[in-house]
């Protein structure tokens, strides 16, 4: 299996789009380990919660690997070469800061 098919079906198990961010991955997992965690589900939930955990830090580590052809890791390179930066918004690039007039960077 293709690292690429590899993303998209742990991805499935997470119940996301190929499209995810490594931030949406992260929200389902915790969301998943939640309900499954030993603690709250009891010990026969322990192999359950371990292959969750598993499978998140394998897809998070193709993620950022670039495997995804949407990986952030593809979009926020491209961006940082072109002088852009991220201000927290997925929605929103914006060019760096300019300094106050009458001072020289």
């Amino acid at each position: 299996m293709s690292p690429s098919q590899r993303i998209s079906q742990l991805l499935k198990r997470f119940k996301l789009s190929p499209k995810a961010t490594q931030g949406e991955l992260k929200a389902a997992y915790l969301k998943q380990a939640k309900v499954l965690h030993p603690d709250v589900a009891g010990e026969e939930s322990g192999e359950d919660f371990r292959k969750l955990k598993e499978e998140y830090e394998e897809a998070m580590k193709l993620l950022r690997d670039g495997t995804s052809p949407y990986s952030p890791g593809s979009t926020a390179s491209s961006a940082s070469q072109s002088g852009q930066h991220y201000h927290g918004n997925y929605q929103h690039w914006a060019p760096p800061p300019r300094p106050p007039p009458g001072r020289q960077p």
